[in-house]
């Protein structure tokens, strides 16, 4: 029976969520024992291979639990002893547990944190009935924790970095020890952005009249600051070689704007033409359509070993704006999440309308994945649609 003193606790492990009462005294071992105990595991585990984290507020990421921030952690559970019921799906409340694959970190050195991340060779099954099957088992979780959101598989103090740390590239400071910085390793990001200013155009330009469906209408994406139309937005990354046999692909959303708090969205009112994959092979198809959003490219071997890929893309606007921005509106996955058709926890409460966003106003979100994992995302500048030609259903 818990006492006053306990917090109640969700424990994520992979797939599995359970909850474990944690009182303020409790050392390290106690901690690891009453996850012991609610898993049923064997005691000659005793987390050799895996290692606990808490949500910090501070640096917004989920922390090592260790003797060196046991301190830090305790103060945590004496706030949510004060907490707001209403807190209760954010995720100071929750606990990992993730594989420790941490190779060596070296915080007197110059050299940025390095990882060993094993290596697995290429799948033989479509990655989509996977991730649908994966999608199917966390629909069964029970509800209270559909709200908690980008909580499995977080590595990002071994090389997996935030978003937040990606993009604002803040340094940190872990307990006593001294300044660094979590490095990117993969350095993904646009060599040549997207142009601010894009055609706009509807899924029936895509087929020149009188002909073929094989010849293409349209436009696809120009890149930035340049007025030669082959020229295209370029992204930039760097796959150590020790991971060039695994399956690398690339997500790219086509996005909202951001909101206050500076997440996007994927775009209601706008998909990315998909000439070349059947319905059935589709990763995230729009109804109705031969739109999707993202498109999935899976990466050749010379594409992962030149650290870079040409997008050569067609961003289309979906008909009846007025009913789609009245839609709930869906994140994107956070770096070091597994990809999941139509996760139910990237699903927003807010819609088009609440947040006011425009249906001409879009960036293109790109994320690098790994054996189904996000390893890195990068975002382009914001793109504004031509309003010479009106849309035809606002």
């Amino acid at each position: 029976m818990a006492n006053d003193e306990c917090n109640k606790l969700l424990v994520c492990w992979e797939q599995h969520r359970r909850f474990i009462y944690v009182d303020n005294n409790d050392n390290l071992d106690t901690i690891k024992q009453s996850i012991i105990k609610v898993y049923s595991l064997q005691q000659s585990i005793d987390f050799i291979n895996y290692q606990i984290q808490y949500y910090d507020e501070i640096y917004q990421t989920f922390i090592d639990l260790s003797d060196n921030t046991l301190d830090d952690f305790r103060e945590l559970l004496q706030k949510l002893q004060t907490s707001d019921i209403s807190t209760r799906n954010e995720k100071i409340w929750c606990l990992n547990v993730i594989p420790n694959k941490m190779a060596r970190i070296n915080l007197t050195s110059s050299d940025p944190v390095t990882v060993d991340i094993n290596n697995y060779p290429p799948k033989k099954n479509s990655d989509k009935s996977i991730e649908q099957s994966t999608s199917e088992t966390n629909n069964q979780i029970d509800d209270s924790t559909s709200s908690l959101d980008s909580m499995i598989n977080i590595t990002d103090l071994y090389g997996v970095s935030t978003s937040s740390q990606v993009e604002s590239g803040k340094r940190h400071k872990l307990s006593n020890e001294s300044d660094f910085v979590i490095s990117q390793s993969l350095k993904f990001r646009f060599e040549i952005d997207i142009a601010d200013h894009q055609r706009r155009q509807y899924e029936s330009d895509m087929v020149r009249k009188g002909s073929s469906n094989s010849i293409l209408g349209g436009v696809l994406l120009r890149g930035s600051n340049t007025n030669d139309p082959t020229l295209h937005p370029l992204v930039y990354f760097e796959i150590p070689k020790s991971q060039w046999n695994s399956r690398w692909s690339l997500r790219l959303y086509v996005l909202t704007e951001c909101d206050s708090s500076g997440t996007f969205y994927r775009h209601a009112s706008k998909g990315i033409y998909d000439n070349v994959n059947k319905l059935h092979d589709r990763f995230a198809p729009i109804e109705n359509s031969n739109l999707v959003n993202p498109d999935v490219i899976y990466l050749s071997s010379d594409q992962i070993q030149q650290g870079q890929y040409e997008i050569r893309l067609r961003v289309c606007n979906i008909h009846n704006l007025p009913m789609l921005k009245k839609n709930r509106l869906r994140k994107i996955p956070d770096i070091g999440c597994q990809v999941i058709y139509n996760d139910p926890r990237l699903l927003s409460t807010s819609t088009s309308n609440d947040l006011n966003f425009s249906s001409e106003k879009y960036h293109l979100g790109c994320l690098l994945v790994c054996e189904n994992q996000v390893r890195d995302r990068c975002i382009s500048q914001m793109a504004i649609e031509d309003k010479k030609r009106k849309r035809k259903d606002t």
